[in-house]
């Protein structure tokens, strides 16, 4: 009689053990999954990394694409990979948004690195409005670009000027340079007055020389890119080339 009635109390128990059992397999396994993720990130990103150093986009672009699955710890590498996949492939535009996409998303630490990445891609874009003529949109990308650099963290600047490879070498550099180019481009521009008087217009012989002078630099600009310089200048511009993936 007493075994009868303990039975269904037995089961009770035991059912409950099976419910706590199962509730406490539920966060073993997140703990493992997320320890896996974390330890993905790291493979991804020097998978990432090498395939930078090689050139090989498609590589690139798929590990950022690998990164970017449940990252909800570091999600901006995953932009930052994604973008240098993007100049791998001279697609400035693309590598930009990837970039800024990262500037947003990234933690204080993280700043100057994709900042740079960020300033050298709106510099390219800039070098390609200037050589197809279009002056005032390379002054705007220009002045964008400086704009990037003062904004820049204190952090990103390092206590030695000089100091080789660091982000503050190369923002210092880039900002040297686009304030050239900045120059470049106005000197390139018509100069007009209030009115339109007072400013003689340029002879047949002085526009022509313009035109020669900007053809002949686009047609530098087609070569080098036809010999692949291009993207190697962007990858190391005067010593400031941009930081490959994590």
């Amino acid at each position: 009689m007493r075994d009868r009635n303990s039975s269904p109390e037995t089961t009770k128990r035991l059912r409950r053990r099976r419910k706590l059992l199962i509730w406490s397999v539920v966060p073993v396994l997140l703990v493992i999954l997320t320890a896996a993720k974390i330890f993905s990130l790291g493979i991804l990103a020097d998978t990432a990394a090498d395939g930078f150093d090689r050139g090989d986009s498609a590589v690139v672009s798929s590990a950022a694409s690998r990164l970017a699955f449940a990252n909800i710890f570091e999600p901006h590498k995953a932009f930052f990979a994604a973008g240098d996949a993007l100049v791998l492939e001279q697609d400035y535009a693309g590598a930009r948004g990837r970039f800024e996409e990262a500037l947003a998303a990234a933690p204080a630490s993280d700043d100057c690195r994709i900042r740079v990445n960020l300033v050298l891609t709106i510099e390219a874009l800039g070098d390609s409005a200037l050589e197809s003529g279009d002056n005032s949109e390379a002054a705007r990308l220009f002045a964008e670009g400086l704009a990037l650099i003062k904004q820049a963290p204190p952090e990103c600047f390092p206590e030695s000027p000089s100091a080789q490879g660091s982000e503050g070498e190369k923002l210092n550099r880039a900002d040297a340079r686009l304030k050239q180019k900045s120059g470049q481009s106005s000197q390139q521009q018509p100069e007009q007055g209030d009115d339109g008087e007072g400013q003689p217009e340029p002879s047949d012989e002085a526009r022509q020389s313009q035109l020669q002078k900007l053809e002949q630099s686009g047609k530098a600009a087609q070569q080098e890119r036809n010999t692949g310089r291009q993207r190697d200048e962007y990858l190391d511009t005067d010593g400031a080339g941009t930081d490959r993936p994590w």
